[in-house]
């Protein structure tokens, strides 16, 4: 066992993204993937990719760890987006996935307990989430990449020839 595992797993601070994903409870097999993506933005991955399902629902499972009432979905949710603004800050959809996971779990080792979301408290959680990179997009089976190809195929309908 490489020492980031048993660092993780004794409860000291992860030196790198790999002892992150494992502190938040994630398999070495599915931190692999998922640690290409740590240098992105929210903003700037695809909701859909499984990889970023899983980060989600391992941050959703911690926050919920902690008291906080929400869902575990695997989506940036209202209520999962209240919780991350409480700890990262209103900014956090700019800034990489890795900095949300360290706030996470600086949280979870200092014994942070979270405060239950009020009726009066949903009401102030914002409704326009956007975490793909272009807005206002409608979602389409396979994200981003179908209007990849859209885009390639008008294109190529349109070119000059």
């Amino acid at each position: 066992m490489s020492s980031t595992t048993n660092n993780a797993r004794a409860g000291r601070a992860p030196h790198n993204v790999r002892g992150l994903l494992l502190e938040l409870g994630e398999g070495d097999f599915n931190a692999t993937g998922i640690i290409r993506f740590a240098f992105m933005t929210p903003h700037s991955t695809d909701p859909d990719m499984p990889a970023i399902i899983m980060l989600t629902r391992r941050i959703q499972e911690n926050l919920k760890r902690m008291g906080a009432n929400l869902t575990v979905t695997g989506a940036l949710d209202q209520p999962t987006d209240f919780y991350l603004r409480r700890m990262c800050g209103d900014g956090y959809l700019t800034r990489p996935w890795y900095q949300g996971m360290e706030a996470v779990v600086s949280a979870k080792n200092r014994g942070t307990r979270l405060p239950k979301v009020t009726e009066a408290t949903q009401e102030t959680i914002d409704t326009s989430i956007q975490t793909q990179a272009i807005g206002g997009l409608p979602d389409v089976p396979g994200g981003m990449v179908t209007y990849g190809l859209g885009a390639i195929a008008l294109w190529y309908l349109f070119k000059k020839r």
